[in-house]
């Protein structure tokens, strides 16, 4: 429910408890959670509505950068420069499944050899 009012005033939805299981990482940098946040109501300064945000499980180290739009190639050019590059190869890279993550573009991405 994304509307403010639909928030505030729908039905609460409940949901089963399930179980929840930490995410151990041995190494700092080794994997990563990848998500985009958006559309973020109201817009930024310069016009941006989405964030893509990686968070190493380890560090707990986050980086973040806001957008217009996003598409697979963004997402593709967001891990290289701000996990590959910076930190090197991840050995697990967690989504939530997101139309741009689950693109035959970044699925073939991530299928290259050396890259989780």
């Amino acid at each position: 429910k994304g509307c403010r009012e639909c928030q505030q005033f729908g039905a609460i939805q409940r949901a089963p408890a399930s179980a929840i299981h930490p995410i151990i990482k041995p190494w700092p940098f080794r994997g990563w959670g990848i998500d985009m946040i958006g559309q973020i109501n109201p817009l930024s300064s310069k016009g941006h509505k989405y964030i893509l945000v990686a968070t190493d499980y380890f560090t707990k180290w986050v980086e973040a950068i806001p957008f217009k739009k996003v598409d697979s190639k963004d997402a593709i050019q967001f891990v290289k420069e701000h996990i590959i590059y910076r930190f090197g190869l991840p050995q697990t890279l967690t989504t939530d499944q997101g139309s741009i993550f689950v693109s035959d573009e970044f699925v073939e991405f991530v299928g290259i050899p050396g890259i989780p």
